[in-house]
């Protein structure tokens, strides 16, 4: 069935991805399409458009000639059409989720995350070491109440106090540095996910731009099969529109000679007869 050209479906094709509505390549008549992103609606979705479609397709296949040609041309085109889809749909999906503000958003939030419990182990050791100073400062309290009793236990004890007041120290001063090793961490791996991201996104353009030229090749490819088989076919009906007229000048000729034949054969018995009377 011929009713809608495969020129028309291939310039429909191209017009209708951003409408509402596209005719169905059976029919004819308006078909609904789904917003977003996936192959857009080519037959009735409430009809058996494309079973016949197909049946009819099957059919010219069995055709030799032109017409079994062409079908095969518009049974390519689609099964071309349907490989790109299939093949830039997961393409499309993995890019939207790796590129998409939320995924990169998460990314970011566990870089994040990461640096801030390296930031809260750090800073648990500084509260381990102020403890243990005030458990230290405590137990030089308590020698100090007994140094009457025993100078020995309070010597000790000041050394105690002396040592945890040393570690605390240590211990603020290696929370400081874990401190500043964190900003710069946490710097270094925003700038990497920011030059992340942004590569990402060029990769993404290229892939897009590659994905289009090869679209628009096998879209070229196809509307020149078209064209061809368009041409064949205005050719074979000229060639049949030649044949009839061939046809009847020969039928007009054979006329004419039946006709002399017949005017002979009066030529003849008139001349019999006169000759029969002279």
């Amino acid at each position: 069935m011929y009713a809608v050209s495969v020129t028309t479906e291939i310039s429909d094709e191209g017009a209708s991805q951003g409408s509402a509505e596209r005719p169905c390549r059976y029919c004819g008549r308006p078909v609904p399409q789904r917003s977003g992103r996936g192959r857009p609606r080519a037959y009735c979705p409430d009809a058996d458009c494309q079973a016949r479609a197909k049946r009819d397709r099957e059919l010219r296949r069995a055709v030799p000639g032109l017409e079994g040609a062409l079908a095969r041309a518009e049974d390519l085109y689609e099964r071309m059409e349907q490989g790109l889809t299939a093949a830039i749909a997961p393409l499309a999906s993995a890019l939207d989720a790796e590129l998409s503000p939320r995924g990169v958003e998460a990314r970011l939030s566990a870089e994040r995350a990461q640096a801030q419990a390296q930031v809260a182990a750090a800073m648990a050791g500084g509260e381990e070491a102020a403890a243990r100073a005030e458990q230290a400062e405590d137990a030089a309290e308590k020698a100090a109440g007994r140094a009457e009793a025993a100078e020995r236990h309070a010597r000790h004890a000041e050394e105690e106090r002396d040592s945890a007041q040393a570690a605390a120290d240590q211990a603020a001063a290696d929370a400081e540095r874990v401190r500043a090793e964190a900003e710069l961490l946490t710097g270094q791996v925003k700038a990497e996910a920011e030059q992340a991201v942004q590569r990402a996104l060029e990769d993404a353009a290229d892939v897009r731009r590659k994905a289009a030229a090869e679209i628009e090749t096998a879209q070229a490819r196809a509307e020149q099969a078209v064209r061809e088989a368009q041409t064949a076919r205005r050719d074979a009906a000229e060639a049949g529109r030649t044949a009839e007229r061939v046809s009847r000048e020969a039928e007009r000729a054979a006329l004419e000679v039946e006709q002399a034949r017949a005017a002979l054969t009066e030529a003849r018995a008139a001349a019999a007869l006169a000759e029969r009377d002279a």
